[in-house]
């Protein structure tokens, strides 16, 4: 039996809001990941640590670094895969305390995919979802 991606992001939200634990923020990440289009082009901001900025997007969690060429005047940057299990406490505290800004991020891409195809049923489970647990 599989479980709707919704009703996982509903039931990791209260999971999450009676814990408050960091497995049960990695696991509203999962749900996230699972709503997220299918593509490369749409991640949400999981947060920023100095030159480390995290980011989640339908495969899981990037980690995408950026530094300044010292005589160059432009940025370089690199993206590799990470684990959930690699994303920094202090990340995920940040989450838990304010989930709203995360949901915001994922209804701001849904609304933008409607435009190629239907969500609408997507979007009012989210905005259920937002309204109901933030």
């Amino acid at each position: 039996m599989t479980i709707n991606p919704m009703e996982e992001l509903r039931d990791s939200l209260l999971y999450m809001k009676r814990k408050g634990d960091r497995e049960s923020v990695l696991r509203v990440l999962r749900a996230i990941s699972l709503i997220l289009p299918r593509s490369e082009d749409v991640a949400v901001s999981l947060g920023k640590r100095g030159p480390h900025e995290y980011l989640l997007d339908y495969k899981g969690p990037l980690l995408v670094s950026t530094s300044q060429e010292e005589y160059l005047p432009f940025l370089t940057g690199n993206q590799r895969r990470i684990d959930f299990a690699q994303l920094p406490d202090e990340i995920l505290k940040i989450l838990s305390s304010k989930p709203r800004e995360l949901l915001d991020q994922v209804r701001d891409i849904l609304v933008e995919e409607s435009r190629r195809k239907d969500m609408s049923s997507t979007l009012d489970q989210l905005m259920q979802i937002i309204l109901e647990f933030v």
